[in-house]
Order: structure tokens, then sequence, then C-alpha cells
């Protein structure tokens, strides 16, 4: 059974839709011929089926990137590899961005943002979609059952916090030299979205 968190999701996205649609006719044709609402409804429930969307989102996952530490905030024209922390934080007696709540600084346009509140819906375990597909947990296979490949899917869909390239810093982010044994090494310093954002 479909959690309520994606039942609610389609549901609005439908509901959006057939609004729109019929106000275009409306606006166009100044009356809405009896079939018009039906074909309409139809069309919108099949564009938001859960396979359907599972795909769309799949296919335009690339259009998102979703970090917890912008280098952007360090330099606007710095271009880096996206940062996303999803790890625990160990409490070792020093104040740390990590104990406050992770907040998501997303790049997109306007058209993939749908993909990003759906990643982020909360199902009644507590846990986001994005969580349960990082951790490949049952309960988001479960859901997803509808797709022949959840594995690809999973994939797909985790591009938004990952880039395929190597990992790549700029020289506009502040950097430090590290000492490790016998060596340094040159890091690249970002902060969490948390503190830029307070």
């Amino acid at each position: 059974m479909l959690d309520p968190a994606i039942q609610n999701f389609l549901s609005e996205r439908i509901n959006k839709r057939v609004d729109f649609k019929l106000k275009e006719i409306l606006k166009k044709n100044g009356v809405l011929k009896d079939d018009d609402k039906y074909s309409i409804e139809s069309g919108a429930r099949d564009e938001y089926s859960l396979k359907n969307w599972l795909l769309f989102c799949a296919k335009n996952a690339h259009g998102i990137s979703i970090t917890t530490h912008p280098c952007k905030f360090s330099h606007p024209d710095a271009k880096t590899s996206p940062i996303y922390f999803n790890g625990k934080v160990d409490n070792q007696g020093y104040i740390q961005s990590g104990y406050s709540n992770k907040t998501d600084v997303i790049f997109s346009t306007a058209a993939y943002m749908p993909i990003y509140s759906f990643l982020k819906l909360v199902f009644t375990d507590g846990s986001d979609i994005l969580n349960h597909l990082v951790n490949d947990t049952d309960v988001i296979r479960q859901q997803f059952t509808v797709v022949d490949d959840y594995d690809l899917l999973r994939v797909q869909l985790l591009k938004v916090i990952s880039n395929d390239s190597d990992t790549m810093t700029s020289e506009k982010v502040k950097q430090v030299y590290f000492p490790v044994e016998d060596d340094y090494h040159l890091l690249s310093i970002v902060s969490s979205s948390v503190i830029d954002l307070v």
C-alpha cells in the first residue's frame, strides 16, 4: 500500500493539472464540452500515476543539485562538486554545525522543483524518500515496486546528491594545508548551509 504522503502528493498534482487545463480550455474556447473534463482527468491520472511520475523524476533528476555545504556561500563564482552530508556526528565536546538540523540548498530550475518536493516527502515512519533511497531501505523498495528496475531508478534519483564527474574544488574556495603524518593535504573549506542561513 502506498504511503499517504505519496498518495496526497500525486492527488494534488492531478488536481492542479486538471484545474490548469480546464481554465486553459475555458479561456481559449469560452465553453467546456462534456468530455473535456473526463479526457483531461484521464490524461492527468496517467501522467501522475506513480510509475510514470517516477520515470519522469529519474529522467530529470540530473536537473537538480542538492547540497548541504554549498561552495557558492564561500564565493559566488566557485564551481565545485556538490557536497551532501547525510552521516551522524558524534558529540566530541566541540560546537559543530553537524549538531543542528541539516538544511538543504537546492540548485535547479522551477520546472524540476516538484521532483525535490517529492524526494523530501516524509513517510509515516518519519523518514523522507531521499533518506530511504540513500539507505536503500525495504520501505522504499516496497513503495516503488511499480517500476521494473528499482536499482536503476535509485541510481538515477540519487543523482540529485551526487556528481558523475570526479570530485573537484575551485581556487575561489578558501583552502588550507592540513598536516597528516609526514605530509600535508590541501583542503577546501566550505561551511554548512545551517551556519550560512542563520
